[in-house]
């Protein structure tokens, strides 16, 4: 009797590992298919600013910031230097 109740026990073990597998890469299989999708309809630079901000929302003190966007191509850049 304690041999077939320690092979129920193993099973519902080896089972409840097998659906937590599957249900992390299901979570993680619909990710990347959202991810994908949103950098085909708006780009990487929306999707990338989205990440961010909802890690900034869920973090606030993880000092994550968006990317900053490019100087326009006709402006030319500063450089200072310290010579007088």
């Amino acid at each position: 009797m304690q041999d077939r109740d320690r092979t129920v026990a193993r099973n519902r073990q080896t089972l409840r590992r097998l659906t937590v597998a599957a249900a992390g890469a299901a979570i993680g299989l619909n990710a990347v298919l959202l991810i994908q999708t949103s950098v085909i309809q708006v780009g990487p630079g929306a999707v990338q600013d989205a990440i961010v901000s909802f890690f900034g929302a869920v973090f606030p003190g993880g000092g994550l910031r968006a990317a900053q966007p490019p100087a326009a191509p006709s402006a030319s850049p500063l450089v200072v230097t310290g010579a007088s």
